[in-house]
Protein backbone atom coordinates (compact mmCIF):
# COMPACT_ATOMS: atom_id res chain seq x y z
CA UNK A 1 0.00 0.00 0.00
CA UNK A 2 1.57 3.28 -1.20
CA UNK A 3 2.27 6.08 1.90
CA UNK A 4 0.88 9.55 0.90
CA UNK A 5 4.26 11.54 1.54
CA UNK A 6 3.39 15.06 0.36
CA UNK A 7 0.65 17.78 -0.25
CA UNK A 8 0.37 17.01 -4.08
CA UNK A 9 0.22 13.88 -3.39
CA UNK A 10 -2.53 14.27 -0.54
CA UNK A 11 -4.52 16.75 -3.18
CA UNK A 12 -4.42 14.28 -6.10
CA UNK A 13 -5.44 11.34 -3.83
CA UNK A 14 -8.88 13.61 -3.31
CA UNK A 15 -7.51 14.26 0.28
CA UNK A 16 -7.47 17.72 2.58
CA UNK A 17 -4.59 18.43 4.41
CA UNK A 18 -6.27 19.20 7.41
CA UNK A 19 -8.44 16.14 7.52
CA UNK A 20 -5.63 13.53 8.53
CA UNK A 21 -4.42 16.17 11.78
CA UNK A 22 -8.11 16.37 12.59
CA UNK A 23 -8.35 12.38 12.75
CA UNK A 24 -5.61 11.95 14.55
CA UNK A 25 -6.82 13.98 17.15
CA UNK A 26 -9.96 12.34 17.16
CA UNK A 27 -7.76 8.66 17.65
CA UNK A 28 -5.78 10.14 20.23
CA UNK A 29 -8.68 11.83 22.42
CA UNK A 30 -10.48 8.22 21.72
CA UNK A 31 -7.54 6.24 22.78
CA UNK A 32 -7.21 8.19 25.93
CA UNK A 33 -10.74 7.70 26.32
CA UNK A 34 -10.19 4.12 26.51
CA UNK A 35 -7.39 4.12 28.43
CA UNK A 36 -9.12 5.76 31.37
CA UNK A 37 -11.95 3.16 31.22
CA UNK A 38 -9.19 0.45 31.24
CA UNK A 39 -7.72 1.84 34.39
CA UNK A 40 -11.45 2.47 36.54
CA UNK A 41 -12.54 -1.13 35.12
CA UNK A 42 -9.09 -1.96 37.02
CA UNK A 43 -9.45 -0.38 39.90
CA UNK A 44 -12.92 -1.54 40.24
CA UNK A 45 -11.64 -5.07 39.94
CA UNK A 46 -9.11 -4.83 42.52
CA UNK A 47 -12.21 -2.93 44.74
CA UNK A 48 -14.12 -5.70 44.38
CA UNK A 49 -11.79 -8.66 45.30
CA UNK A 50 -10.46 -6.43 48.28
CA UNK A 51 -14.61 -6.67 49.11
CA UNK A 52 -14.84 -10.09 48.87
CA UNK A 53 -11.62 -11.09 50.94
CA UNK A 54 -13.04 -8.91 53.62
CA UNK A 55 -16.35 -10.47 53.51
CA UNK A 56 -15.26 -13.81 53.25
CA UNK A 57 -12.61 -13.30 56.14
CA UNK A 58 -15.49 -12.02 58.23
CA UNK A 59 -17.28 -15.27 57.17
CA UNK A 60 -14.74 -16.91 58.29
CA UNK A 61 -14.39 -15.75 62.18
CA UNK A 62 -18.07 -14.74 62.81
CA UNK A 63 -20.06 -16.83 65.19
CA UNK A 64 -23.62 -17.23 65.76
CA UNK A 65 -24.65 -18.11 68.81
CA UNK A 66 -27.80 -20.07 69.30
CA UNK A 67 -28.96 -22.49 71.89
CA UNK A 68 -30.75 -25.69 71.40
CA UNK A 69 -33.27 -25.77 74.34
CA UNK A 70 -34.57 -30.25 74.37
CA UNK A 71 -37.93 -31.37 76.45
CA UNK A 72 -38.55 -34.45 77.65
CA UNK A 73 -40.95 -35.30 75.43
CA UNK A 74 -38.49 -35.61 72.94
CA UNK A 75 -39.37 -32.11 71.00
CA UNK A 76 -36.73 -29.15 70.45
CA UNK A 77 -36.55 -25.27 70.22
CA UNK A 78 -33.20 -23.70 68.32
CA UNK A 79 -32.91 -20.03 70.35
CA UNK A 80 -31.49 -17.24 68.50
CA UNK A 81 -30.88 -13.58 70.19
CA UNK A 82 -28.84 -10.68 69.32
CA UNK A 83 -25.79 -9.34 70.46
CA UNK A 84 -27.44 -6.36 72.16
CA UNK A 85 -29.81 -9.23 74.35
CA UNK A 86 -28.94 -10.29 77.81
CA UNK A 87 -27.15 -13.34 78.14
CA UNK A 88 -29.66 -16.52 79.29
CA UNK A 89 -27.91 -19.35 81.33
CA UNK A 90 -29.18 -22.63 82.86
CA UNK A 91 -28.54 -23.49 86.49
CA UNK A 92 -27.60 -26.68 85.22
CA UNK A 93 -25.02 -25.28 82.31
CA UNK A 94 -23.52 -23.18 84.63
CA UNK A 95 -22.85 -25.90 87.10
CA UNK A 96 -21.40 -28.08 84.86
CA UNK A 97 -19.58 -25.32 83.74
CA UNK A 98 -18.30 -25.29 87.40
CA UNK A 99 -17.45 -28.43 87.72
CA UNK A 100 -15.53 -28.62 84.55
CA UNK A 101 -13.25 -25.79 86.15
CA UNK A 102 -12.53 -27.15 89.02
CA UNK A 103 -11.62 -31.11 88.17
CA UNK A 104 -9.06 -29.55 85.78
CA UNK A 105 -7.83 -27.02 87.87
CA UNK A 106 -7.47 -28.78 91.42
CA UNK A 107 -7.07 -32.47 89.75
CA UNK A 108 -4.11 -33.84 89.22
CA UNK A 109 -4.12 -36.52 86.50
CA UNK A 110 -0.38 -36.90 85.35
CA UNK A 111 -1.58 -38.35 82.03
CA UNK A 112 -3.48 -35.68 81.14
CA UNK A 113 -2.97 -33.16 83.34
CA UNK A 114 -1.47 -30.75 80.58
CA UNK A 115 -4.42 -30.64 79.01
CA UNK A 116 -6.53 -30.24 82.21
CA UNK A 117 -4.53 -27.12 83.04
CA UNK A 118 -5.05 -25.67 79.77
CA UNK A 119 -8.92 -26.04 79.78
CA UNK A 120 -9.06 -25.23 83.14
CA UNK A 121 -7.38 -21.25 82.15
CA UNK A 122 -9.98 -21.29 79.60
CA UNK A 123 -12.82 -19.92 82.52
CA UNK A 124 -10.05 -18.01 84.05
CA UNK A 125 -9.72 -13.72 83.96
CA UNK A 126 -6.90 -12.16 82.55
CA UNK A 127 -5.87 -11.19 86.36
CA UNK A 128 -6.45 -15.27 87.10
CA UNK A 129 -4.65 -16.20 84.00
CA UNK A 130 -1.56 -14.00 84.59
CA UNK A 131 -1.28 -15.53 88.60
CA UNK A 132 -1.60 -18.93 86.81
CA UNK A 133 1.25 -19.33 84.34
CA UNK A 134 3.27 -16.32 86.53
CA UNK A 135 6.74 -17.48 86.83
CA UNK A 136 7.71 -15.28 89.62
CA UNK A 137 7.41 -15.85 93.26
CA UNK A 138 3.96 -17.03 93.96
CA UNK A 139 2.76 -17.55 90.90
CA UNK A 140 1.40 -20.76 90.13
CA UNK A 141 3.43 -21.41 87.12
CA UNK A 142 1.23 -24.14 85.87
CA UNK A 143 3.40 -24.60 82.55
CA UNK A 144 6.29 -26.10 84.93
CA UNK A 145 4.10 -27.91 86.86
CA UNK A 146 2.58 -29.37 84.57
CA UNK A 147 5.24 -31.08 83.44
CA UNK A 148 6.39 -32.40 86.40
CA UNK A 149 4.45 -34.00 87.16
CA UNK A 150 3.65 -35.91 84.03
CA UNK A 151 7.04 -36.76 83.89
CA UNK A 152 7.34 -38.37 87.76
CA UNK A 153 6.25 -41.48 87.54
CA UNK A 154 5.79 -41.27 91.65
CA UNK A 155 3.36 -38.33 91.44
CA UNK A 156 0.19 -38.74 93.39
CA UNK A 157 -3.18 -38.70 91.66
CA UNK A 158 -6.05 -36.36 93.03
CA UNK A 159 -9.68 -36.81 91.81
CA UNK A 160 -11.96 -34.01 92.56
CA UNK A 161 -15.64 -34.84 92.58
CA UNK A 162 -18.70 -32.82 92.42
CA UNK A 163 -21.18 -32.29 95.31
CA UNK A 164 -23.41 -29.47 94.77
CA UNK A 165 -23.33 -25.73 94.43
CA UNK A 166 -24.81 -22.78 96.16
CA UNK A 167 -25.61 -19.51 94.24
CA UNK A 168 -25.60 -17.11 96.71
CA UNK A 169 -25.37 -14.35 95.91
CA UNK A 170 -25.20 -11.79 93.00
CA UNK A 171 -23.75 -8.10 92.72
CA UNK A 172 -23.50 -5.11 90.33
CA UNK A 173 -20.53 -4.84 88.55
CA UNK A 174 -18.80 -2.54 85.77
CA UNK A 175 -16.63 -4.44 83.19
CA UNK A 176 -15.30 -2.03 80.51
CA UNK A 177 -17.05 0.88 81.45
CA UNK A 178 -20.18 -1.45 81.18
CA UNK A 179 -22.37 -2.11 83.73
CA UNK A 180 -22.83 -5.84 84.93
CA UNK A 181 -23.11 -8.36 87.71
CA UNK A 182 -20.83 -10.81 89.25
CA UNK A 183 -22.26 -13.92 90.85
CA UNK A 184 -21.00 -15.74 94.38
CA UNK A 185 -21.17 -19.14 94.72
CA UNK A 186 -19.72 -21.83 96.90
CA UNK A 187 -18.94 -25.23 95.11
CA UNK A 188 -18.92 -28.36 97.09
CA UNK A 189 -16.14 -30.70 96.48
CA UNK A 190 -14.76 -33.96 97.30
CA UNK A 191 -10.81 -34.00 96.91
CA UNK A 192 -9.33 -37.72 97.21
CA UNK A 193 -5.85 -37.99 96.55
CA UNK A 194 -4.14 -41.14 96.03
CA UNK A 195 -0.57 -42.68 95.46
CA UNK A 196 0.70 -43.32 92.02
CA UNK A 197 -0.39 -46.61 92.18
CA UNK A 198 -4.06 -45.90 93.01
CA UNK A 199 -4.02 -46.26 96.54
CA UNK A 200 -6.10 -43.27 98.91
CA UNK A 201 -3.32 -41.27 100.91
CA UNK A 202 -4.47 -41.51 105.04
CA UNK A 203 -6.31 -38.63 105.45
CA UNK A 204 -6.84 -38.37 101.68
CA UNK A 205 -10.60 -37.76 101.32
CA UNK A 206 -11.23 -34.13 101.96
CA UNK A 207 -14.36 -32.34 101.84
CA UNK A 208 -13.64 -28.52 100.40
CA UNK A 209 -15.69 -25.80 99.53
CA UNK A 210 -14.28 -23.57 96.05
CA UNK A 211 -15.68 -20.17 96.66
CA UNK A 212 -15.74 -18.62 93.39
CA UNK A 213 -16.99 -14.80 91.82
CA UNK A 214 -17.76 -14.96 88.08
CA UNK A 215 -19.61 -13.77 85.77
CA UNK A 216 -20.63 -14.78 82.05
CA UNK A 217 -19.31 -12.65 79.18
CA UNK A 218 -21.35 -10.54 76.50
CA UNK A 219 -22.52 -12.36 73.54
CA UNK A 220 -20.94 -10.06 71.28
CA UNK A 221 -17.30 -10.63 73.30
CA UNK A 222 -17.93 -14.55 73.10
CA UNK A 223 -18.92 -14.32 69.22
CA UNK A 224 -14.95 -12.99 68.98
CA UNK A 225 -13.56 -16.26 70.43
CA UNK A 226 -12.89 -19.78 68.84
CA UNK A 227 -14.01 -22.82 68.27
CA UNK A 228 -11.52 -24.80 70.26
CA UNK A 229 -12.48 -22.23 73.27
CA UNK A 230 -15.99 -22.70 72.74
CA UNK A 231 -15.73 -26.58 72.84
CA UNK A 232 -14.09 -26.25 76.75
CA UNK A 233 -16.54 -23.19 77.85
CA UNK A 234 -19.82 -22.47 75.43
CA UNK A 235 -21.46 -20.65 77.76
CA UNK A 236 -18.69 -18.06 78.23
CA UNK A 237 -18.41 -18.14 82.19
CA UNK A 238 -15.73 -15.92 83.58
CA UNK A 239 -14.43 -16.81 87.15
CA UNK A 240 -13.09 -13.39 88.48
CA UNK A 241 -11.65 -14.99 91.57
CA UNK A 242 -11.68 -18.60 93.28
CA UNK A 243 -10.26 -20.02 96.62
CA UNK A 244 -10.30 -23.50 97.85
CA UNK A 245 -10.86 -23.90 101.55
CA UNK A 246 -11.60 -26.74 103.77
CA UNK A 247 -15.63 -27.76 104.23
CA UNK A 248 -15.75 -26.98 108.25
CA UNK A 249 -18.55 -29.96 107.81
CA UNK A 250 -15.76 -32.37 105.75
CA UNK A 251 -13.76 -35.53 107.35
CA UNK A 252 -11.93 -38.21 106.23
CA UNK A 253 -13.76 -41.38 105.03
CA UNK A 254 -11.21 -43.50 103.59
CA UNK A 255 -8.56 -45.37 105.78
CA UNK A 256 -5.07 -45.27 104.37
CA UNK A 257 -4.58 -47.54 101.58
CA UNK A 258 -8.42 -48.39 100.57
CA UNK A 259 -8.40 -48.02 97.20
CA UNK A 260 -11.46 -46.38 95.72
Amino acid sequence: MPVIQDEQELKKAGVSDTEVPRDISKLRVQNNRYFVIILLLIAGHFVQTWVSKVAFDKAQTTKEVVYVKLFPDGNWHVGEFKPEDEQIYFRSTIDRSLESYAKNRYGQLPETVKRNYAEAAVFMSDAMMADFVSTQPGGFNASQRAVDIANNKNSDRVEVTWRFADHYDRIPAIFNKKSGEVIRSNVYLTVVTKTSNGLVKQNGVEKKILRVQWRLLPKEQLAEKKQDWLRVNPLGLEIIESDLIDDPAGYNSAPEGQAQ
